[in-house]
């Protein structure tokens, strides 16, 4: 995108500075107004250059591009350690004060990058814990994590496994045992089925993982 022939110029480019620590941007210096810290590719892809006078509608747009570098060094710092959704860095930036453009394109930026990811944060999400929580509840804490719904309900379908599931449930089923007691008729029995849907196992994983403990009890007995 050449300026040199734009017959609109207000903005002269006085100079350009490097910014310690980062190479990626730089800052560009301008006659009569605060310089702006840019990408570096900015430099190239708009044409930059020293002397060059710069179109305000233009200048619009470095704006914005370098309240996205200002976003992104704040997003960047947010990300380290652990792993966040792009709904959490959203919500980082929104109480940082960051303008709404400026966090959609540096979201954008990062999802392109592959440091903003949710289809492998779910995945991975459910990898780990999916061995002590139930489908549903699996499900519903992705939301609240800010997965979007589609991602969130094919992380769980593709990735936690059947008999991991299974797994849990006899799990839970035990523990409920140890705490309540071996269910004696149909009513406690169906309290205990109850109690391993509410954690969010499917009706059929309930009644094989019920059938199964109260088979081992049975037979110890």
């Amino acid at each position: 995108m050449s300026l040199a022939a734009s017959p609109d110029f207000q903005e002269e480019i006085v100079g350009r500075e490097v910014v310690p620590g980062n190479p990626n941007v730089v800052r560009v210096l301008f006659r009569d107004r605060d310089a702006l810290v840019l990408p570096i590719a900015d430099w190239v892809d708009f044409g930059l250059k020293i002397g060059l006078k710069v179109p305000q509608d233009v200048i619009r747009q470095l704006a914005r591009r370098a309240n996205m570098v200002d976003a992104l060094q704040l997003a960047r710092a947010y990300l380290t350690g652990r792993v966040k959704t792009s709904a959490q860095v959203t919500t980082y930036l929104q109480r940082k004060g960051v303008d709404s453009d400026a966090i959609s394109d540096a979201i954008r930026h990062l999802e392109q990058i592959g440091a903003l990811d949710d289809a492998a944060y779910a995945a991975q999400f459910v990898e780990v814990y999916g061995k002590r929580t139930g489908r549903q509840q699996l499900y519903q804490k992705l939301l609240q994590r800010g997965i979007p719904r589609d991602i969130a309900k094919d992380a769980v379908a593709s990735h936690l496994a059947h008999d991991v599931e299974m797994t849990a449930a006899i799990e839970w089923a035990n523990k409920y045992i140890r705490r309540h007691g071996v269910p004696e008729d149909a009513r406690t029995r169906m309290k205990m089925m109850q109690h391993l849907a509410r954690k969010g196992c499917p009706s059929e994983i309930v009644r094989r993982a019920v059938e199964m403990v109260l088979r081992d009890v049975e037979g110890e007995e």
